[in-house]
């Protein structure tokens, strides 16, 4: 049962958490250090959705074949046998860490290119209010319309 305000609103919202919410304590993954997540999510509760901070659901399991690749991973360290006693073998341990590593590069590519945009759409915001702050002033000049424009 959530003991904070805060904590309350994300478990009662359905949408989005946003990346600066106060509930995101640990980073996804080294290269991605702006995405976190609650260290539950890394530790005790892996089903926990990056993006609402909420268990996945029955359809986005199915969509995204979550369950698919947990059936892979447990069947191969039940099955297997990999050194460390975990049963998944050395050569599973690497495909996996090569997706994570494709999957953490992917979500930097994505961040940095909305970044981007976002400042490429804070200068046009600012040369559309320089523009119209000087059609203002020539406007005032050339009608001599009042200040309270």
């Amino acid at each position: 049962m959530p003991t904070s305000p805060a904590a309350a609103a994300a478990t009662e919202a359905s949408g989005p958490v946003a990346l600066d919410s106060p509930l995101r304590t640990t980073p996804i993954h080294p290269s991605v250090p702006s995405v976190k997540v609650p260290d539950t999510a890394l530790t005790t509760e892996p089903n926990t959705n990056p993006v609402t901070l909420r268990p996945f659901t029955e359809a986005e399991l199915e969509k995204h074949g979550f369950e698919k690749l947990r059936e892979q991973i447990v069947g191969a360290s039940k099955s297997g046998s990999g050194k460390g006693g975990s049963g998944v073998t050395e050569k599973q341990k690497q495909e996996i860490e090569r997706i994570r590593e494709e999957t953490a590069a992917l979500l930097k590519q994505k961040l940095d290119e909305r970044e981007t945009k976002v400042r490429q759409i804070e200068r046009e915001m600012e040369v559309k209010a320089k523009t119209r702050e000087v059609e203002r002033k020539v406007f005032q000049k050339k009608f001599g319309a009042g200040k309270d424009l």
